[in-house]
């Protein structure tokens, strides 16, 4: 296709077709997204070891409420097998 670059149609024609492009490339070529969502960082749980102190990324949180409380947005807490064995 060739277009006039000094015409009037000519310039519609790169407007719209920048334009299109523009838009495609904005909402992903109509890709949708597979992957997964990456996080800010890792944070550990563990009843059995761990201690209700720093940011339970180098050694575990003891309580679930202690990591969540240390989480930011994006942040995966990992809670390791086991518990207490009474009940709060």
């Amino acid at each position: 296709m060739s277009v006039d670059l000094k015409s009037e149609t000519g310039l519609r024609i790169i407007g719209r077709d920048l334009l299109v492009f523009v838009l495609a490339a904005t909402l992903g070529f109509g890709i949708p997204f597979t992957g997964t969502l990456a996080h800010a960082a890792d944070l550990f749980v563990n009843a059995s070891t761990g201690a209700d102190s720093g940011n339970c990324l180098g050694t575990p949180c003891k309580t679930i409420t202690y990591a969540l409380g240390q989480a930011g947005s994006g942040d995966v807490v990992n809670v390791a097998a086991g518990g207490p064995t009474t009940p709060p």
